[in-house]
């Protein structure tokens, strides 16, 4: 019983090492390269610009840099992120007219959860991005 304890703390280290390599940013840098692809592509082909794009535009090439930076600000778009769903929520309200009312409800529901979810997730692994950058707060 020794053995499988000793074997299972053993494998808990090295996966936590390997958990350290990583940088907990990946995905949402991926998500961030998507956003910015889609703003360029209904800029040049769809020529719709709006207010947002141009603020969007501005966080994603702000979180692109921070991250290819490996600065230690980076970590606070995420929450940034989330923010801007939570102040963009009463807009899903405003096609309740063409959609019923179960969508509309579903659709707040994601909204919210999706905020509140990217500010919460962005402040949990502030401190693994610190250590994976080897920031020393």
């Amino acid at each position: 019983m020794h053995d499988i304890i000793e074997r299972f703390v053993g494998r808990y280290q090295v996966w936590r090492a390997h958990r350290a390599q990583n940088n907990p940013l990946d995905f949402p840098a991926i998500f961030a390269g998507v956003g910015l692809a889609q703003i360029a592509y209904e800029v040049i082909v769809r020529h719709q610009i709006t207010w947002r794009i141009g603020f969007v535009t501005a966080i994603d090439l702000a979180f692109l840099a921070l991250y290819l930076r490996r600065s230690p600000r980076a970590w606070f778009i995420l929450p940034v992120w989330g923010v801007m769903i939570l102040l963009a929520f009463p807009s899903v309200f405003t096609p309740s007219d063409r959609y019923p009312l179960q969508i509309v409800v579903l659709s707040a529901a994601f909204a919210v959860t999706l905020g509140i979810g990217l500010i919460a997730w962005g402040f949990a692994i502030r401190r693994r991005y610190y250590s994976h950058i080897g920031y020393q707060s």
